[in-house]
């Protein structure tokens, strides 16, 4: 996972809910949205990594499209914490 400029370490782009201290900022336009993201946990870090990974450069109505609960299909709500889950979702 990529680092996240520190200029992007701000609480507009702090994850709430998260157990872990997370920062996902999101940028670009209609033709391609810009995610990056960090976590200071390893697992939450993972999440990120997955996030970053299928979203990163799609259109944003590929992105939009994108159902949450598509987590679910992965077993994540069975194995995360609640903390962690509520954070991702």
């Amino acid at each position: 996972l990529p680092e996240l400029s520190p200029a992007a370490l701000v609480p507009e782009n702090r994850v709430p809910g998260c157990v872990s201290r997370t920062w996902v900022s999101v940028s670009g336009d209609a033709a391609m949205v810009r995610i990056a993201a960090h976590s200071e946990a390893q697992i939450t870090r993972g999440l990120c990594a997955l996030l970053v990974t299928g979203l990163d450069g799609l259109p944003a109505e590929e992105v939009a499209a994108v159902d949450p609960g598509v987590l679910q299909d992965f077993g994540f709500g069975d194995t995360l914490t609640p903390g962690r889950n509520s954070g991702f979702l």
